[in-house]
């Protein structure tokens, strides 16, 4: 086989999810740092007004811009990814008109096998080529396919680093005898997480007592979880929508990033995204010892945990002042970077692509 490099690829990309969808721009992220050819195709109109979001209605423009994009000139892509699905329902019927193409790898990201199975299924036995994003996903679709290839989503490393200040010039200070610990997600896909933060800091009021509680809920934080977080016992900060740019300054106003996950088929094959984007920033995380969280976290980076329990006895420790929260926060940075830069990500998708599309 010769160098992958020397082959210069036309690849196209279908997916059916909003244009900024974190999976998607992170998709884009990795495949831009390739030295192929990519056009990106989105099957979900590009309009948010209130009649487009209707369920009925956005399934219905899938469909039809699946199907015109499919009777398009594709003779000039050497290589198809499908983006997780593009039929909104658990049946593959754009995915059947796409699978024809000469070299099809089918992009996971998450654990949609556990909630689409008919469409996964047929996906995994048709394609060329599988991506996934974590090990579980590996794992799963392991018999399915002999080209399959771990490549996890990639974070900027340039925009997401340590900063001294913000991008407005201010410090990035905390209190001087407290440490934040901050949480960010969409509030709405992580109420299981929420609620399990909530029930260890008001369960145990001693472990905030020196804290700080930062949280960034991608939106409106449900009011119910707002009046609960409020009536804890320490300074809570809810931040507002920010554009991504902006992410990485509310991270490194964390001393720790958290990352608990409730035990679940789905979340076990989550990539955890936001785990890198708190280690890119050098902020060490202390997360669920569970899914991709066990095989992100690096030794001396972050902190696993088990229970209920061993999640308060570790906040106390960090509480404490018991660990070198710089120091990890460097090994994470390092970690991330050696890792899950969009350059490293993208050699993998290099490699792999070349792989699907030379094979005879």
């Amino acid at each position: 086989m010769g160098p992958y490099k020397m082959v210069n690829l036309n690849v196209a990309v279908l997916h059916s999810k909003r244009h900024r969808a974190p999976s998607v721009l992170n998709l884009k992220q990795g495949l831009d740092a390739t030295e192929f050819n990519v056009d990106i195709y989105p099957l979900r109109a590009l309009s948010e007004s209130p009649e487009r979001s209707m369920k009925y209605v956005v399934a219905a423009s899938i469909m039809a811009r699946g199907l015109k994009t499919y009777f398009s000139n594709w003779n000039k892509y050497d290589v198809v990814i499908i983006h997780k699905l593009l039929t909104p329902l658990d049946l593959p019927i754009l995915e059947s008109l796409y699978t024809k193409q000469s070299s099809v790898i089918f992009s996971t990201y998450d654990g949609t096998y556990t909630k689409r199975p008919r469409t996964t299924t047929y996906l995994a036995k048709a394609v060329d080529g599988i991506v996934a994003t974590s090990e579980t996903i590996f794992e799963y679709y392991s018999p399915y396919s002999t080209k399959l290839s771990y490549i996890p989503p990639s974070v900027d490393t340039k925009l997401f680093s340590p900063q001294q200040t913000t991008k407005s010039g201010e410090e990035t200070t905390h209190s001087n005898n407290t440490t934040t610990i901050g949480w960010i997600g969409d509030a709405n896909q992580h109420k299981d997480e929420l609620k399990f933060l909530l029930d260890i800091f008001s369960s145990s009021p001693s472990v905030i007592d020196e804290l700080e509680i930062r949280i960034l809920p991608g939106g409106d934080l449900p009011a119910d979880f707002r009046s609960k977080f409020e009536r804890l016992d320490a300074p809570v900060d809810i931040i507002g929508w920010v554009e991504r740019d902006k992410v990485p300054d509310v991270i490194n106003s964390f001393d720790i990033g958290l990352a608990p996950l409730k035990r679940s088929a789905f979340n076990a094959a989550r990539s955890s995204e936001k785990v890198r984007e708190y280690m890119a920033c050098g902020v060490p995380v202390l997360g669920s010892n569970f899914g991709e969280n066990k095989y992100l976290i690096p030794n001396n980076g972050g902190f696993l945990v088990e229970s209920k329990r061993e999640w308060i006895h570790a906040l106390n420790q960090i509480q404490n002042g018991d660990y070198d929260l710089e120091k990890m926060g460097k090994i994470a940075r390092d970690y991330a970077k050696n890792n899950y830069s969009a350059e490293e990500v993208g050699h993998r998708w290099e490699r792999f692509v070349y792989e699907v599309a030379t094979d005879d």
